[in-house]
């Protein structure tokens, strides 16, 4: 009984001295809900789209001096929210055959916390979404 009291005191003593001043928590960083990736074709795609849980949404490009960022609306907020809480994370890739001039690469990455993979009317959504992102992000230089 006395080597566990003498232990319990040890653990406390040195717990104490291993507490110091306390550490600033790291600001979280919102998760990606979305990825997208598109580039090729005639016009020349190479844009980058994501969008976060806090509604940030971020275009980057090679024909853009500097990324855009724009904030979801309210409705569209809610509308991503209840898919990500619906649908399972899903990965869509497309890839034009090597054959084909100014062949294009499209990949959509779907972070859902769900179950049941999202139906082919919600990633069409999905990709709509994102190139009017991309297109408002481009009508800034223009």
């Amino acid at each position: 009984m006395r080597f566990m009291m003498l232990g319990v005191c040890a653990m406390l003593l040195l717990g104490a001295c291993a507490i110091g001043r306390p550490q600033p928590s790291p600001t979280p960083t919102p998760d990606v809900w979305i990825e997208y990736h598109i580039e090729g074709g005639v016009a020349g795609f190479c844009d980058d789209l994501t969008i976060r849980s806090d509604g940030t949404v971020r275009v980057e490009s090679c024909r853009l001096d500097a990324p855009r960022t724009f904030t979801l609306r309210d409705d569209q907020m809610r509308q991503l929210a209840g898919w990500i809480g619906r649908f399972a994370t899903t990965t869509h890739e497309h890839r034009d055959p090597p054959n084909v001039a100014d062949g294009m690469y499209v990949r959509l990455v779907f972070h859902g916390q769900g179950r049941t993979p999202p139906d082919g009317a919600t990633l069409e959504t999905l990709r709509v979404l994102a190139g009017v992102f991309i297109a408002q992000a481009h009508a800034f230089d223009e």
